[in-house]
C-alpha cells in the first residue's frame, strides 16, 4: 500500500523472507528439471530465468532492493535485507556460470561474456614498482674494478 503523495507501487514481495523462499523454489526447479523423456536435465541458473520466476522483468529484478528502491515505511534494515537476498541469488547464479566454464560445459565464450558483464576482468596487470636488485660477483684482490 502506498502513502498518498509518496507514489510508487507496492512491493511484489512483502518481506525479504518471502522473496528468499521464491528464489529457493526457482533454484530447486532448475535442479530438478527433467527432459521430455523424463531424464534429469538440470537447467542453468540465469538472472532472466529468476526474474521470470519471480514475476518481474530482468531490469526490475536488478533494481529491486537497490539504491532508491524503497517504499514508504521501509527502514534501512529492510532495504538492506532485500539487497542481501538478491546479492546472494546473483552470487549463486555467478557460481553456476563459473562452474560451467571450469567444467567445459557449453561454449566458453558465452560464460566468459557473462562473467565479464558481472564484473570479472581478464586483463593482465604488471607491477613495475618493485625494487631491482643487482648482484655483482665479489671482487678479487688485484682486480682493477
Amino acid at each position: 500500500m502506498t502513502v498518498p503523495g509518496r507514489g510508487g507501487r507496492p512491493r511484489k514481495w512483502k518481506t525479504p523472507e518471502l522473496m528468499q523462499a521464491a528464489i529457493e523454489e526457482y533454484f530447486r526447479a532448475c535442479d530438478e528439471h527433467v527432459d521430455r523423456e523424463g531424464k534429469p536435465d538440470p537447467e542453468p541458473y540465469t538472472v532472466t530465468g529468476l526474474a521470470v520466476h519471480l514475476g518481474m522483468t530482468r531490469q526490475e529484478l536488478i533494481q529491486y532492493g537497490g539504491d532508491g528502491d524503497f517504499q514508504p515505511g521501509d527502514d534501512a534494515a529492510q532495504i538492506q535485507a532485500y539487497s542481501d537476498v538478491l546479492k546472494s541469488a546473483r552470487a549463486r547464479i555467478e557460481a553456476d556460470v563459473e562452474g560451467d566454464l571450469r567444467r567445459g560445459k557449453g561454449h566458453p565464450a558465452g560464460s566468459i561474456f557473462w562473467l565479464k558483464n558481472a564484473g570479472w576482468t581478464d586483463q593482465l596487470q604488471i607491477s613495475v614498482d618493485s625494487p631491482v636488485i643487482v648482484v655483482r660477483p665479489p671482487q678479487v684482490e688485484g682486480d682493477p674494478d
